[in-house]
């Protein structure tokens, strides 16, 4: 599967999800809305997504597509579970698509680094790695930063930005895929800035 291909069908798996999600035009709607209690605490942002180990929320120009617990994602390798959170931004001729992966993992940040790009030479196609750095997210977690292009067409390469973190007890990835000069680096590096991971609670199961 060519990296463009790939693309395009993420993006037809975020819009159908999205569709089904809004369900069948007509139906009636069973439950009432409640009535807000008072002193209500404020409304969690339907971006955010967090567990015990990390948070992630892009900028608000972005929407979140529900997913179900089967979703298949392209370029994810047969053994990968699907995405924990999908979102896309733009249009047909602009699209861009972020995805946050969490995988059972309890080895070093740098072995999983070598496995990740291995698997990303295995699913995508003429893999060209622009950018890779040891680095630190904003809160001081040790993290990959990746910046990979794929597809063997001049002109038409699809960009990956990514964030590989490993908070001892799961891999994370969260990735930035769009066509060739859709975006730039400072806005890959925006977008994806609000990822914070710490070690994962370890009375947590």
């Amino acid at each position: 599967m060519t990296a463009s291909s790939a693309l395009r069908r993420l993006l037809a798996l975020s819009l159908f999800i999205s569709t089904s999600a809004a369900g069948v035009p007509g139906r009636a709607q069973t439950t009432p809305p409640s009535s807000p209690a008072p002193y209500a605490t404020p409304t969690h942002n339907p971006l955010s997504y967090d567990d015990p180990g990390m948070h992630f929320q892009p900028p608000d120009d972005w929407k979140r597509i529900p997913l179900s617990t089967d979703a298949q994602v392209p370029g994810g390798g047969r053994d990968q579970k699907p995405p924990v959170a999908l979102y896309i931004k733009g249009n047909q001729r602009n699209s861009r698509v972020i995805t946050v992966s969490v995988q059972d993992y309890d080895g070093t940040l740098d072995a999983f680094e070598v496995t990740h790009d291995q698997a990303l030479r295995n699913d995508l196609d003429s893999i060209y790695v622009v950018k890779k750095e040891k680095t630190t997210l904003a809160n001081g977690m040790p993290a990959y930063w990746l910046h990979v292009n794929s597809g063997n067409e001049a002109g038409k390469y699809v960009q990956r930005y990514e964030w590989v973190v490993v908070d001892t007890k799961r891999s994370i990835i969260v990735s930035l895929i769009g066509h060739q000069g859709d975006f730039t680096d400072d806005e890959a590096a925006k977008d994806l800035s609000s990822l914070y991971v710490v070690v994962y609670p370890a009375h947590r199961e």
